[in-house]
Order: structure tokens, then sequence, then C-alpha cells
């Protein structure tokens, strides 16, 4: 599913930002919130000839609205099965890469 705005032909900048908190009576910044479409800083619709059109990048934010960190979640559960996956085999062969 394509959730970017660059495969709908978008220009965007400014997607997310960061947060400034006080832990233990200093500052803590954190960085990659992202933010809701009016509050991108730039967004250039029909910037290029996109894969898909507007509406369909809109209805797959939509569709995922909540459950974007489960997406993510299995997207990094599949990466780390796949490097245990390499790591067992290799050491089959006799060495770990």
């Amino acid at each position: 599913m394509l959730r970017n705005a660059l495969y709908a032909g978008a220009y965007a900048y400014g997607k997310s930002g960061s947060q400034t908190t006080i832990v233990d009576g200093r500052a803590h910044k954190t960085y990659r919130h992202r933010k809701p479409f009016d509050q991108w800083e730039v967004l250039l619709k029909e910037h290029h000839e996109g894969y898909i059109d507007w509406g369909a990048f809109e209805r797959n934010q939509t569709r995922t609205g909540g459950a974007v960190h489960l997406l993510r979640r299995a997207q990094n559960e599949e990466r780390y099965l796949a490097l245990f996956e390499v790591r067992q085999v290799s050491s089959v062969a006799g060495s770990v890469i």
C-alpha cells in the first residue's frame, strides 16, 4: 500500500516535527513526530506525475489511520526474522555474517 505523498505526485516538506519535554530537569528533544496534512510546511499537489492519484493516497491514509504503528511493527518484525534466519543459516555453514 502506497502511503507516501511522493507516489501521489506531490512534493511534501515538513511532514514531521520535534517535541521538547523536560526530563529530570533537562530538555529532551524527540524527532519524527508525524503531523496531519494541514500542518505540513509545504505540500504541492500535482508536482509531478504520480503512480496513484491524490484521492487514492488520501484513502490509503484513512485506511491505515490508527494502525500505522501496527504496520511498522509488522515490518520491523519481518526484518528481524529475516536477519535471524540469515544468521541461523550462516552459523550452520560455520560462520556468522
